[in-house]
């Protein structure tokens, strides 16, 4: 029995110093995720507005293309009038008028 009794106080220490180890580690890890919850509001918040972007993303693509489009026809247009006061003199002799 007293061999039992001389092993309680370094059993007990050991006990204590896990405890602090534990106590510690929950400390660290509390500190390290305290701003978790909002992080994650952000994140569901950020989530939800996806479809939203996703559709003004898809609106810009269109709207850009049709600019680009028009662009397009507009030098087109101006290349075949530049073209005509250009060349017209020269493809009107070559029909034959004055």
């Amino acid at each position: 029995m007293a061999d039992e009794m001389n092993t309680i106080p370094p059993r007990v220490n050991t006990l204590e110093q896990g405890m602090h180890t534990l106590a510690h580690r929950v400390l660290v890890l509390e500190e390290t995720h305290r701003e978790t919850p909002h992080r994650l509001t952000k994140v569901e918040i950020a989530v939800e507005r996806l479809p939203q972007i996703e559709a003004k993303l898809s609106e810009q693509g269109d709207m850009i293309k049709r600019g680009f489009i028009m662009t397009h026809g507009i030098l087109i247009g101006a290349a075949a009038v530049w073209a005509f006061f250009q060349a017209g003199p020269q493809f009107l002799k070559f029909l034959g008028a004055n």
